[in-house]
């Protein structure tokens, strides 16, 4: 095959991997914007709440330590000069600069929403038991964690509970620490409420499920999500009494 043939050939396989893995290259890829806007948001809100608390360390507090609303609640307190309440201290050039800092984090955040439901709608399309089961976010967590679908439909049950634990899981195998019992899994609403122990005997029987719920989508495309979470629910319920 002459180097023509082989680039038409090229050019032919990717576009067919696209089109079959479209929707999931698109939420594996937004999810990596969706983490770096975390990360960048995360240290705007660090500067913004060092600088500001120096002249109104209390108003975090006021705001129930939630994030978004502080920098809103910033945001309208300084909104009139007559009302300011730093400008006595640090002056104007400090506020402008505290409320651009404000605005990029709020610009951040709507620009992460936006991408949260591109994740949400391509994650129902190409692996809808797995998004049910898992939620949208922590399924694509999963699919970015080991490359694609595919290759999560191939995994073991015990490979599967320990998907975001591969630092713990290497220290555990080269130092001799101790073994981790779960990795991105413990993110998941319905390990609240149990002790590590509990969480340990959940996490394996949330993984046999999660095994059958990546097969199902890579292969018979059967929607048996509902059930899936039925059984682990109940199962949480059973742990619960026996410990």
């Amino acid at each position: 095959m002459n180097k023509d043939n082989l680039q038409k050939q090229f050019v032919k396989d990717l576009n067919s991997y696209l089109s079959k893995n479209k929707e999931i290259i698109n939420a594996v890829k937004a999810l990596e914007v969706v983490n770096y806007l975390t990360t960048q948001s995360n240290s705007i809100f660090d500067y913004v709440y060092k600088w500001h608390s120096l002249e109104y360390p209390e108003l975090y507090a006021s705001c129930s330590k939630d994030n978004s609303k502080y920098i809103k609640t910033i945001l309208e307190l300084e909104s009139s000069k007559k009302d300011s309440i730093m400008s006595g201290s640090i002056g104007n050039d400090a506020i402008e600069a505290i409320k651009s800092l404000c605005n990029l984090f709020l610009d951040f955040e709507k620009n992460s929403n936006k991408l949260k439901k591109i994740i949400e709608k391509s994650a129902k399309v190409a692996y809808p038991n797995l998004s049910t089961l898992l939620g949208p976010i922590l399924a694509t967590k999963f699919i970015s964690q080991v490359g694609s679908l595919e290759r999560l439909s191939k995994m073991p049950s015990s490979s599967l509970q320990l998907i975001g634990a591969e630092s713990a899981l290497f220290k555990h195998l080269k130092f001799g620490k101790k073994c981790p019992k779960y990795g991105f899994l413990y993110l998941h609403p319905i390990m609240q409420g149990l002790n590590n122990k509990q969480k340990g005997k959940l996490s394996r029987y949330f993984a046999g499920r999660i095994e059958l719920a990546v097969r199902a989508d890579m292969y018979t495309k059967n929607k048996i999500s509902e059930g899936l979470l039925k059984d682990i629910e109940k199962k949480k319920l059973e742990i619960k009494k026996t410990q």
